[in-house]
C-alpha cells in the first residue's frame, strides 16, 4: 500500500509539473508577442507626424492617426492569439514631442492563464518606447 501511495503522489506532482510547464510556455509566448506588438505600435505611431508643424521645422506627432494605427495593429495581433481567452485589450500611447518619443503600453485582460488552482494571472501588460534620433 505504501508503494501505491508514493506512486500516486509522484504521479500527481509530475502531472502538476507538466501542466505548469505547458501553461508557462503559453504565458511567455503571449508576453513575447505583446512585447513585439508594443514595439511595433510605438514605432508605427511615431511615423505619423503633423505635417503643418513639420513644414515649420518642428516635430509634433499626429496623436489621432497614431492611436488609430496602434489600435488596429493590436486588434490584428490579438486576433491571432488562439490559446488564451482574451476578454479585453487596450493600447495607450504616450507622446513626448520634446524628446521625439512615443511610449506604448498594452494591457490584455484574460481568463485565468494557468490551469492550476493555486496560480492566477488574469492581466498581462507590456510596454515599449520608441525614440527618433536626429543627428
Amino acid at each position: 500500500m505504501k508503494i501505491f501511495i508514493v506512486f500516486a503522489a509522484l504521479l500527481l506532482v509530475n502531472v502538476w509539473a507538466l501542466s505548469y510547464q505547458g501553461d508557462i510556455g503559453r504565458y511567455t509566448h503571449v508576453q513575447t508577442l505583446l512585447k513585439a506588438t508594443a514595439e511595433e505600435c510605438a514605432a508605427g505611431a511615431a511615423l505619423f507626424l503633423n505635417e503643418e508643424t513639420y513644414a515649420e521645422g518642428r516635430i509634433e506627432f499626429d496623436r489621432e492617426a497614431g492611436q488609430k494605427y496602434a489600435d488596429a495593429y493590436l486588434a490584428y495581433t490579438v486576433g491571432k492569439i488562439k490559446n488564451i481567452d482574451v476578454k479585453s485589450y487596450n493600447c495607450s500611447l504616450s507622446f513626448d514631442d520634446d524628446n521625439c518619443s512615443v511610449t506604448a503600453r498594452i494591457t490584455l485582460t484574460t481568463g485565468d492563464v494557468f490551469r492550476l488552482p493555486f496560480l492566477s494571472v488574469t492581466r498581462i501588460q507590456r510596454e515599449s518606447k520608441y525614440e527618433h534620433v536626429y543627428i
